[in-house]
């Protein structure tokens, strides 16, 4: 039997981003310097949160009595009530930011980037979602309100910050 936990999950997404990276790089023969896949670790992470609902493994969130809540009678960590499927709301945000990634990353389609500024910009709305969507987990508070997983985000929301203003401040040749 294969065990299921929140590891398992996240190595899932990574496995699943990078052949996507590596077929999306081929198929529009980009070279290697210009390939900024971040796009593709949303798609691999919207992929494995399907995964996490489909094996209803606790990643559910809290009670709710809306009409899209659902139970888990029969999942990894069973529960009969209607709670929020956080999971889909993560899989949702990931592959939205996926699409809107990947039209980014087309020169052709916007004006030019420096390297890097797509993966900041993945990480701080990745970051972003998963901090929404963790006043609807079951996850307990760690401190002033936030749950752990919040201040992770918020860490890598200050870093990706941090790391944006840096590249666009970097001395060299502008984009293009």
């Amino acid at each position: 039997m294969l065990a299921v936990d929140g590891g398992y999950t996240y190595l899932g997404a990574v496995l699943a981003a990078l052949p996507a990276a590596l077929v999306f790089r081929r198929m529009n023969h980009l070279p290697w310097r210009s390939f900024d896949g971040a796009f593709c670790i949303g798609l691999g992470y919207a992929v494995g949160r399907i995964g996490c609902f489909l094996a209803g493994d606790g990643d559910y969130g809290a009670p709710t009595s809306l009409p899209w809540g659902m139970s888990f009678p029969h999942g990894t960590v069973p529960t009969s009530l209607r709670v929020h499927p956080t999971m889909l709301y993560s899989s949702a945000w990931e592959f939205l930011l996926f699409f809107l990634l990947w039209r980014l990353s087309n020169p052709e389609r916007r004006p030019p980037l420096r390297a890097g500024t797509i993966f900041c910009i993945y990480i701080l709305s990745s970051s972003a979602g998963r901090f929404l969507v963790e006043f609807l987990s079951r996850n307990p508070v760690l401190a002033l309100g936030l749950k752990e997983a919040q201040w992770v985000s918020l860490a890598l929301i200050v870093f990706a910050t941090v790391l944006l203003i840096a590249i666009h401040f970097k001395p060299g040749p502008e984009p293009g």
